[in-house]
């Protein structure tokens, strides 16, 4: 049997350039975004489909069960800093494991 575990995440990031950036953001889980706060847009991806270091690197220490009942996530945020700002990301996500 496997149990649901709910994570809720908070991301700042902060500008120290002396001019406006552009900004993209990008959390990739093993498991599902429910819901991301300041227009995150959440997608399901292929890690295998990334590249090969993509597919041998972050994930790789999930035990191959979770991995079998979990799908790969990703929110990404877009934004626009202006010099010495920061910005907040939340994001909701749960996975499956055993306990």
């Amino acid at each position: 049997n496997y149990t649901r575990v709910s994570v809720h995440s908070k991301l700042t990031v902060t500008s120290f350039k002396d001019k406006e950036v552009r900004v993209i953001v990008r959390r990739k889980v093993v498991g599902t975004v429910d819901k991301a706060s300041e227009g995150g847009k959440v997608t399901a991806f292929n890690p295998q489909e990334e590249g090969p270091d993509e597919a041998i690197t972050w994930w790789y220490w999930w035990w191959p069960g979770w991995l079998a009942v979990n799908p790969f996530s990703q929110v990404v945020w877009e934004t626009t800093l202006a010099k010495g700002a920061a910005a907040t990301f939340e994001y909701d996500w749960h996975y499956h494991a055993i306990p």
